[in-house]
């Protein structure tokens, strides 16, 4: 079995990378979230706009046996995106993210790391020692309210 790999996604990866994305926000989201607004969020990460993450935030990969299983999405000192395909959910590849990011912000001169949390994932961030530091919305779809968790965790 060949070792994971974390890099820079490249821009021909965006489709792949939707489809980790979208995968993983129909298994999880569900549970918290209206229909609509998981379909909001499904059609707003489609290939185009994860191709259109860049420049703002900067997207890794996590290549497991030559197929892109997950990827994390950084910015300044936030955790932008971060999302595991279901079926290689439960292996820490989650965690494995977490703390490449931590080792990123480090590098870059931060003391601490924030993420905008979906509801779902709270207490995944919370094992990190991310704390919540209150609540907001941003708008997906038809312009409904996708709830996050503001959280910091010190680095």
């Amino acid at each position: 079995m060949s070792q994971p790999n974390i890099r820079p996604m490249l821009p021909a990866e965006a489709e792949q990378v939707s489809n980790v994305i979208v995968a993983s926000i129909r298994a999880g989201l569900p549970s918290r979230y209206a229909p609509d607004v998981v379909a909001g969020l499904v059609a707003g990460n489609d290939a185009a706009a994860v191709a259109g993450h860049a420049p703002k935030q900067l997207d890794y990969v996590y290549e497991l046996a030559g197929r892109i299983v997950a990827m994390v999405g950084l910015k300044r000192n936030e955790i932008g995106h971060l999302f595991v395909h279901p079926e290689a959910g439960s292996q820490g590849i989650g965690r494995q993210l977490v703390n490449f990011a931590a080792d990123e912000f480090r590098k870059a001169g931060y003391s601490d790391m924030i993420v905008l949390s979906s509801q779902n994932a709270v207490g995944f961030y919370q094992r990190f020692g991310f704390v919540a530091e209150g609540s907001g919305s941003f708008t997906v779809g038809d312009n409904l309210p996708l709830v996050y968790v503001k959280m910091r965790a010190k680095l």
